[in-house]
């Protein structure tokens, strides 16, 4: 329902399992089958009481457990599960508010 500001932040930190032998040779391989999933820092800037009120309650109610459907910016951008296990939330000035998120992608 709401557009993100510009300022989104995609953390890509593949998880892999490497050995290393005593001559200097490195062994890698993928750990896990979902590795490479996104997190995403994201900022909801200039939004009115009642804006702030219906994103901080969408949040609220999933506690940080329940998965919601989120599409990322380009190039990125292919629609999937994420979930929001912190965020922040700043009064600017009156009907003016700032909530910062972190969406964590989850295997389907």
């Amino acid at each position: 329902f709401w557009k993100p500001s510009y300022s989104a932040n995609i953390n890509k930190r593949p998880r892999v399992k490497s050995i290393r032998f005593g001559d200097g040779y490195e062994q890698r391989i993928a750990d896990g089958i979902n590795n490479n999933l996104n997190v995403i820092d994201i900022t909801f800037e200039n939004r009115s009481e009642k804006e702030a009120a219906a994103i901080l309650h969408f949040l609220e109610e999933r506690k940080g457990t329940e998965s919601f459907v989120f599409e990322p910016a380009k190039p990125y951008d292919k629609a999937s599960l994420y979930v929001c296990r912190n965020w922040d939330s700043n009064f600017v000035f009156y009907d003016n508010y700032n909530i910062k998120v972190q969406f964590e992608e989850v295997p389907e």
